[in-house]
């Protein structure tokens, strides 16, 4: 087997492991579980992506779809906990003379339907035909690798452009931020953009050196700092949606509006990080 196709057996075979491992977690309760799981899909999606050259695509391609659908399946569930554990941070560190109403109890009333809903949904995707079918398919490549004819014959330099185009996309996706009517959209779409170069990099880091590493972790930054910026976006909403239903029950809407004031605040810090990220990325890797 030549170098090339050890890396991609490798990193293919590990991501199915991790996948394996968060599937025993989901089974016996663990949120956490849930988060690895859909981090493994995308590194198996990336994977497959960034090393189409040497991979049967008739094999492959299905299951990156389905491997989507798993991550799609998973997101209720995920964004439950993460939201309801970040509003309830927020709350617990409000100043007590802020907090003006039932705060906590109508945060954790609200989400108590959503949270035992989601994990029912995880449930039933774990219970799934589809997920049995995927998760086998990954499993018979230990094997039986998906390589495309002549794979043996493709060397690094040949797939590197690959890693190139990730960049490109990048910089378009980035581009259109200035002038986005909907910022927030558009800056989601450029960090869904970092992810994918990101994990591209990584997965090519044995194979391509140290312009992979300097992606990675360019990529790592920018991805971070949008991290938190989405993480803004959907907590705001949420802050919405409680200040409604407070006002509605006759409750004040005060510390809701307090915490969304904090919230819009991190945003703009987190968009400001991300321009300062961008423009070294530019300047860095053109």
């Amino acid at each position: 087997m030549s170098a090339v196709l050890k890396v991609v057996r490798a990193r293919l075979m590990a991501h199915t492991d991790a996948l394996a491992d968060a599937d025993g977690a989901m089974r016996a309760g663990d949120a956490e579980g849930v988060h690895d799981a859909r981090v493994a899909c995308r590194h198996l999606r990336a994977d497959l992506a960034t090393f189409r050259t040497v991979l049967d695509r008739a094999r492959t391609e299905p299951v990156r779809d389905e491997l989507a659908w798993l991550v799609r399946a998973l997101s209720a569930a995920r964004d439950a906990h993460v939201v309801h554990d970040r509003l309830a941070h927020l709350a617990d560190h409000e100043l007590a003379v802020h907090v003006v109403g039932p705060v906590r109890d109508r945060l954790d009333l609200s989400y108590a339907a959503a949270l035992a809903s989601a994990e029912e949904d995880v449930r039933a995707t774990l219970a799934s035909e589809r997920y049995a079918a995927v998760v086998a398919a990954l499993e018979s490549w230990r094997t039986d690798p998906p390589w495309a004819p002549g794979a043996k014959g493709v060397t690094a330099d040949d797939l590197e452009p690959e890693l190139r185009r990730h960049w490109r996309r990048l910089v378009r996706r980035a581009d259109l931020v200035a002038g986005a009517e909907d910022r927030d959209r558009a800056l989601h779409d450029v960090r869904k953009a970092a992810k994918r170069l990101r994990y591209a990099a990584e997965a090519g880091d044995e194979l391509w050196g140290d312009e992979a590493r300097e992606l990675a972790r360019t990529a790592k930054g920018l991805t971070q700092a949008l991290g938190d910026h989405q993480d803004t976006v959907v907590t705001r909403l949420a802050l919405e949606t409680l200040a409604a239903d407070a006002r509605v029950d006759g409750d004040s809407d005060f510390t809701f509006g307090r915490l969304h004031a904090r919230e819009q605040a991190r945003a703009v810090e987190a968009d400001q990080e991300f321009v300062r990220r961008w423009r070294r990325a530019r300047r860095h890797h053109g």
